[in-house]
């Protein structure tokens, strides 16, 4: 009787073990956790990782994860403090680095952020993105000879890369150097002919040129893709100045306000542009228009209908 009492505990006791799952070691929580955030389920991704390092506190990778989860949650302080760490345990992973680095920019610390992504590139100078995300940093800094080495350096690792190629004519273009800033847009409107920003940017580039033809051109197609980008329609009509044509000039810059009503410079351009066609009454509605919305604009436009244009 009490053998049987022993041997139905023992297979009692052996069910409930066959029931229970094993526990997932470190790794394999990591390795969920990153399919987790490949897959865009970054809470879930957080939840792995923090398991993780539940079992290994020390563990790099589980902290690298969790800083891209965060990111990927918008939780950039969060993320950077992760990404400290991963940064401490292994500070010669240049992935650690950069997505420090990554972190640092969408919390907007643009001088914290260019460090750990110049230490990305030192550690892996064939890391294409680190440069890429270099050069923007530095941009946004005002550091335009150091984002033009940058993204150069992007643009040799990766030649057919349209971001980088539109940061380098960016680059080229706050340093007024224009002939090359159209050469790199260029290729990237190219590359990109589906993306309205590309078609944008040459056509700014093309005006600062003295281009106009091919600035409005190049506005037309980036309204084509995208019929809303205010800009291109209002540096559509500048060009159509430019070129002497007012009916279209006229027409760009209504364009303009029936996206936003409110755009002063639209108006006011609007004004020259039917002075310049004759239409005094219609350049004399939009200046009782710019009195509320920009004075000095109205102030400007009265100057010259008192000079009789």
């Amino acid at each position: 009787m009490r053998v049987r009492v022993i041997v139905g505990a023992l297979f009692v006791a052996g069910v409930a073990a066959a029931a229970a799952p094993p526990a997932a070691s470190v790794e394999e929580q990591t390795r969920r956790g990153w399919g987790l955030c490949r897959s865009a389920h970054y809470d879930e991704a957080v939840a792995a990782f923090r398991e993780a390092l539940r079992l290994d506190p020390g563990f790099s990778s589980a902290y690298l994860g969790l800083g891209v989860a965060y990111s990927g949650l918008g939780r950039h302080e969060a993320a950077v403090e992760a990404l400290r760490e991963a940064v401490r345990l292994r500070p010669r992973q240049a992935e650690a680095h950069y997505n420090l680095g990554l972190a640092l920019e969408r919390a907007g610390r643009l001088g914290e952020a260019a460090p750990a992504l110049e230490q990305a590139a030192a550690l892996k100078p064939d890391y294409a993105a680190a440069w890429y995300h270099l050069g923007g940093t530095d941009a946004r800094l005002g550091r335009y000879g150091k984002a033009l080495d940058a993204y150069r350096r992007a643009v040799r690792l990766r030649p057919d890369d349209a971001d980088a190629l539109r940061g380098l004519g960016a680059t080229y273009g706050n340093l007024e150097r224009w002939t090359e800033a159209v050469e790199s847009l260029e290729k990237a409107a190219t590359l990109s002919a589906a993306d309205a920003g590309a078609q944008y940017d040459l056509g700014r580039a093309y005006a600062k040129q003295g281009r106009p033809r091919d600035a409005a051109e190049a506005y037309q197609r980036a309204i084509r893709l995208q019929p809303g980008l205010t800009a291109a329609h209002f540096n559509l009509g500048l060009a159509r100045v430019d070129l002497g044509q007012d009916a279209e000039a006229i027409e760009a810059f209504r364009s303009v306000l029936r996206l936003e009503p409110a755009h002063a410079p639209a108006r006011f351009n609007l004004a020259l542009a039917l002075l310049a066609a004759g239409d005094r009454a219609g350049a004399r509605e939009q200046q009782k228009a710019l009195d509320t919305l920009d004075p000095n604009l109205a102030l400007q436009l009265s100057l010259r209908f008192d000079g009789g244009r």
